[in-house]
């Protein structure tokens, strides 16, 4: 099966993340990824962007958490669309950045793997509602 990342999923990336985040920045102030006590004003001699040292991916490492977190406690539409939400963040990072490593492109990968795991349990879990009766 190809789990290579599609112009579909940053269509979908982009409905969802309106719908959960409401923009880019939503997901920034949601999982900041500047250190405030970082030194900025200070001389870094030949780093080329000063924000590297600072930046830890929060983004799309805290994505990745809530999707988890919706896997595990069975909201697996919601998983779905926060793994394509996390795989188009990668994604975008590693262009910005001008990444091409195996190790970028299977952890995008990943994303869309787990994505489309959630959304076959989602389809399935609309298939087999859960009935609960009263005993009494």
């Amino acid at each position: 099966m190809d789990f290579s990342w599609k112009q579909e999923y940053s269509q979908l990336a982009s409905q969802f993340l309106k719908k959960h985040f409401g923009s880019a920045q939503g997901v920034t102030h949601t999982f900041p990824c500047m250190r405030e006590d970082y030194p900025w004003n200070r001389p870094l001699g030949n780093v080329v962007d000063s924000r590297v040292p600072a930046k830890n991916n929060t983004e799309y490492h805290g994505l990745e958490s809530y999707a988890m977190q919706y896997h595990a406690t069975a909201q697996y539409e919601d998983a779905y669309q926060l793994w394509i939400l996390a795989g188009m963040w990668r994604r975008e990072d590693m262009r910005a950045n001008g990444f091409d490593d195996s190790g970028h492109i299977v952890a995008i990968e990943f994303c869309v793997k787990q994505a489309l795991y959630n959304q076959a349990l989602n389809l399935w879990q609309k298939k087999h509602k859960w009935v609960i009766t009263s005993s009494s």
